[in-house]
Formats: structure tokens, sequence, C-alpha cells
């Protein structure tokens, strides 16, 4: 084979693999700015801290689902930050009904998160709008779900969401699993240049 058709034919293949990358992360990005997770990060390690921390969980769910169950990710993120005081006394009063002293701390931020798979369902690489809740000092262990669409709500019921979530379940399927690993491999070269500039 000559040289110049081999660099013809890696060229057609880089190509191909640039485009379908281009399209995967085109999609990513779009179902980034359709999801909002709920993110909760415990005082410490120890086991009465992580305790509290899914005790902390189990209330929000339970109080602050009807939060997330809006029929668009506009509305559902209007209605959190919104709600963000409700979360914060939520997470206090099940500090104090534990007995500890420290605070709680209630935020919409946009923070990264890495891939996840669930059992018909995937969420890519990527930076994310969540509540994010930060008991105490904020060093142990954290816990996450997707809220919007209302994944993570046993009670989640009806049509909220149901376009994001069929995206979710598309990025579920093996045909993607490979790719998400280049998708992770750029936006870790994005945060680093942004964490530089």
């Amino acid at each position: 084979m000559k040289r110049m058709d081999l660099t013809l034919i890696l060229g057609m293949f880089f190509a191909i693999v640039l485009t379908s990358f281009a399209g995967i992360a085109a999609e990513a990005d779009e179902l980034r700015a359709q999801v909002l997770r709920l993110h909760i990060l415990a005082h410490s390690d120890d086991d009465n801290a992580q305790q509290l921390k899914y005790a902390i969980r189990d209330r929000i769910l339970a109080e602050g689902a009807n939060v997330f169950a809006g029929e668009d990710f506009n509305a559902a993120r209007a209605l959190a930050l919104q709600e963000l005081p409700q979360f914060e006394r939520l997470a206090q009063d099940v500090i104090a009904e534990f007995g500890y002293t420290y605070t709680a701390s209630a935020r919409l931020v946009n923070m990264h998160f890495d891939t996840a798979f669930y059992s018909n369902a995937a969420t890519p690489a990527g930076m994310y709008d969540a509540v994010r809740i930060v008991i105490g000092e904020g060093v142990g262990q954290n816990w996450w779900c997707v809220m919007f669409p209302p994944l993570c709500l046993p009670a989640a019921s009806g049509d909220a969401g149901a376009d994001v979530r069929r995206t979710l379940y598309e990025f579920g399927e093996q045909r993607y699993t490979p790719r998400f690993a280049v998708v992770e491999f750029v936006e870790g070269l994005r945060r680093g240049h942004d964490s530089q500039g």
C-alpha cells in the first residue's frame, strides 16, 4: 500500500471518529443542561456522620420531592433555588434531632460529576447544576442522585422530565459506554485548562 493511500485512509478514519465524538459530546452537553442533581456532603467519614447524611437525604427526599417534580428543567431549577432555605432548615432539623450543634448550608451550584451508570440509564461526566447540602465541615463522603428528571424519588410519577429521562436511558445503552471514556478525557482536559486560566 502506498504511503499516500495509508495517509488518506487514516485521515478518513480520524474524520469519522471525530465526527462521531462531536455528536456524542453535543448530546452530552444538551443532556447536562437538562439535569438537576442533589448532592449531600457529610461532615466527616465517621459512621455517625454518615448516618446523619443519610437521614438528611431521606428527609429531603420525603419533604422536598415536589420541588423536583416540575414539567421542565427551568421550572425545577427555579423552584429548587426558591426552596434552598427549606432544604437548609430540613437539614438543620435532622442535625438537631441527632444531637449535633454544627450547621448545614444549601446552595445551587454548578459542579463536576463523573460518569454514572444505572441499570438502564447513564449520565456522562461533566458540569451539572446541583442542589448542594454541606453538613458541618463537609469533608466526608458524599451522596448524590439525579433529582430532575426525578430518577431517585420513589414517589416520582407522571411525565415530568420524560424526554430527558428517555435520553438518559439512551445514554445507558451499551453503544455509549466506551465513548464516555473519551468524553471524560476531554472534560478532564477542559477542567485542567480552566483551572489554569
